[in-house]
């Protein structure tokens, strides 16, 4: 038994054959793939607590970790770009010179044998001497548009010829395009700032604070290579600066010029989302004797030396609020004003207790689905503002009150809604319309009126003595205290709190039903009391005089006391007027590998043409002198369309044999 002792590859040799194999490329451009779909589907570079509300904490961990939310500047990212650049790159150098010579070689010392044994080969002979055979192929293979040789062996003359040979620049181009597309993702991958922050020569800022106060190694300089960042202006402003959010955290890039917002529009459909918005900017360059005009919008950026500026978004700007305030707990507040911008806070005191109010947004428009009995389809609810009111231990609740009151079922109601946590569904308190003023002023004297002790047991009184009379005796001060303490419990914890407190003084299920039932119709008298006195001393029809209007209030502002408690507030918030001003989203870029991967993008395309739709056709014509004239052997080969081009081939063979109807039969 023998054996042969191969030469033991170097450690160099199968590192080069690992890089440059084909099932490494196309593993790589797989994992491209799918995170290139994960990029898309994800949407990227948002604050983290808006993935942790979206994803809640186990996933967002999971996905932080495998860095899903800047996944085309995650270091895994661009290590598979530069691995798959230096793959392709080997597999380039490796293959490219064989592929032109072979563009380039006409393979004219073929063999007669291996020629009759393609599959589209023909022999046969012919009574003209090898040079006019020779001389008439060559000619039918260049009126075919083939390119030919010819070549005498002595014995024998080959005539080869091909078409296409293009098709090997297919690959080529495939290949070195993927090297150039990768290149030009590396540079716009933000590599530079990635390795400072994973040095520590900048450090990530994560607080809120105003640009001006962020400190400088949180702070990069216009002479960043590449950057994509945000920055919001309102009317009026300008900016020389944008944001780049990075996990939890941002920079603030500086830009060698200032951008100024001169106006932004926006219109809307009728359903009220929007339809185009574009804003008018001014671009200041200490460079440019003239500053730059030009109005942008979603698909017109404005290019300035590199940088791109696109509408990105927009937002409130800034709008002056006049706010009406009125105090729901304490029964003695007076109405207050608030004056305060969007994205500010005011400090309002209520009670013993300070709060914040924090003031989100504003929208002038509110557009929602309208009735299925109205006219139209939808319904426009009009200005409303967003903000939160927290306390001085740091909770808070987020509202959002709309300006003009809404109707429902032909009543009016001002709508204010009300969530513990980002992501909830709003509750919402709808507040009766007063029917003399059209504000809140009935509701709120109606409130401080239940927590009016003496206004309270005198109603008690007036109402157990007209229901009850004699029959209450010796009992009569006890159960107006107990009447006096249920209306406290139900201003402190609406209906469901006085009906907790009749839960645990009653013995049984049966007894706790019984007592609830009479609590709220001596709680509905009482408070019709203190109702009816508030219409006498407005000059108002009271008891079976009142009006339809007034009647329908009562009932309304019942209902919305009873779900005060939920409410969380104590005070109570109305828009009365504001002045919008309106801001814009822009995002600034600086790509200068953009344009790098866009021509790796058109070679890329060039070059799929020439691989799917150019074939690479060859054609041999091997003439050698025979008894009384030639032996002629024809054959050919493609590397695409194999069936097409044995028509073809039927045809050349036909013409080259002197066939007086080409490719009518299946000769081979």
């Amino acid at each position: 038994m023998s054996s042969t002792n191969r030469p033991r590859k170097s450690l160099s040799t199968v590192w080069l054959e690992f890089l440059g194999s084909m099932n490494l490329a196309v593993t790589l451009l797989m994992v491209v793939a799918i995170a290139s779909v994960i990029g898309t589907v994800l949407q990227q570079g948002q604050p983290w607590q808006d993935y942790q509300i979206k994803f809640g904490p186990f996933w967002f961990d999971v996905f932080r970790v495998m860095g899903l939310y800047d996944v085309y500047s995650s270091l895994w990212f661009l290590a598979i770009m530069g691995f798959l650049l230096v793959s392709v790159s080997v597999c380039v150098i490796r293959n490219a010179p064989q592929m032109v010579r072979d563009m380039r070689n006409f393979r004219m010392d073929v063999q007669g044998k291996s020629l009759r044994l393609m599959h589209n080969s023909r022999t046969f002979d012919e009574d003209e001497s090898p040079e006019a055979v020779t001389e008439r192929a060559r000619g039918i293979l260049q009126a075919s548009g083939y390119r030919a040789r010819t070549k005498d062996h002595g014995d024998h003359v080959v005539v080869a010829a091909m078409r296409g040979s293009w098709n090997r620049l297919g690959y080529i181009l495939s290949h070195v395009s993927i090297v150039i597309i990768c290149v030009g993702a590396l540079v716009d991958g933000n590599l530079p700032l990635k390795l400072a922050d994973m040095t520590g020569r900048v450090e990530l800022e994560t607080r809120d604070i105003p640009a001006s106060q962020v400190p400088d190694a949180a702070t990069l300089g216009p002479d960043n290579l590449s950057f994509r960042g945000n920055v919001t202006i309102p009317e009026g402003a300008s900016a020389d600066l944008v944001f780049l959010n990075m996990r939890n955290g941002y920079f603030v890039q500086k830009l060698p010029f200032d951008v100024e917002l001169e106006q932004f529009r926006v219109e809307h459909y009728e359903s009220g989302q929007p339809k185009a918005f574009e804003s008018d900017l001014v671009l200041h360059d200490p460079e440019l004797e003239e500053p730059i005009r030009k109005t942008i919008s979603v698909n017109d950026p404005l290019i300035h030396k590199g940088y791109a500026i696109y509408q990105s978004s927009f937002t409130d700007g800034g709008s002056q609020l006049e706010l009406d305030g009125y105090p729901l707990m304490g029964g003695d507040g007076e109405p207050f004003d608030v004056n305060v911008k969007v994205n500010n806070t005011a400090t309002i005191t209520a009670g013993e207790q300070r709060w914040t109010l924090e003031v989100d947004d504003f929208s002038l428009y509110n557009v929602e689905p309208a009735p299925e009995d109205s006219d139209s389809k939808f319904r426009n609810f009009g200005p409303s503002v967003t903000y939160r009111v927290r306390d001085e231990s740091g909770n808070a609740r987020e509202y959002e009150t709309y300006m003009a009151p809404a109707e429902f079922n032909g009543r009016s109601y001002y709508m204010t809604g009300v969530r513990t946590r980002a992501g909830e569904p709003m509750r919402w308190l709808h507040v009766p319309v007063d029917p003399e003023t059209g504000g809140l002023e009935r509701f709120v004297e109606l409130r401080n009126r239940l927590q009016d002790d003496q206004r309270v047991r005198a109603a008690a009184e007036t109402f157990l003595d007209r229901n009850m009379g004699d029959a209450l005796g010796d009992r009569r001060e006890n159960i107006v205290r107990s009447t006096v303490g249920m209306v406290d419990a139900f201003v402190r914890g609406g209906l469901d709190g006085m009906l907790a407190d009749v839960e645990e003084m009653a013995g049984s299920e049966a007894e706790a039903r019984r007592m609830g039932q009479l609590y709220q119709r001596v709680l509905d008298g009482v408070v019709r009391e203190l109702y009816n006195d508030l219409l006498a001393e407005r000059g108002r029809p009271t008891r079976q005089d009142m009006t339809e209007a007034d009647a329908a209030f009562y009932a309304d502002a019942l209902d919305a006391m009873t779900a005060l408690p939920f409410f969380g507030s104590p005070f109570l918030l109305k828009l009365e007027d504001f002045d919008h001003l309106q801001a814009s989203g822009l995002q600034i870029a600086r790509s200068p590998g953009k344009n790098t991967v866009y021509l790796g993008s058109a070679l890329l395309t060039a070059g799929i043409f020439l691989l799917f739709y150019v074939a690479h056709r060859r054609v041999w014509v091997r003439v050698e002198a025979a008894e009384g004239g030639s032996q002629v052997t024809v054959a050919g080969s493609t590397n695409r369309n194999a069936r097409d081009f044995t028509g073809e081939f039927r045809q050349l063979a036909d013409r080259i044999q002197g066939v007086e109807n080409p490719g009518s039969d299946d000769r081979t």
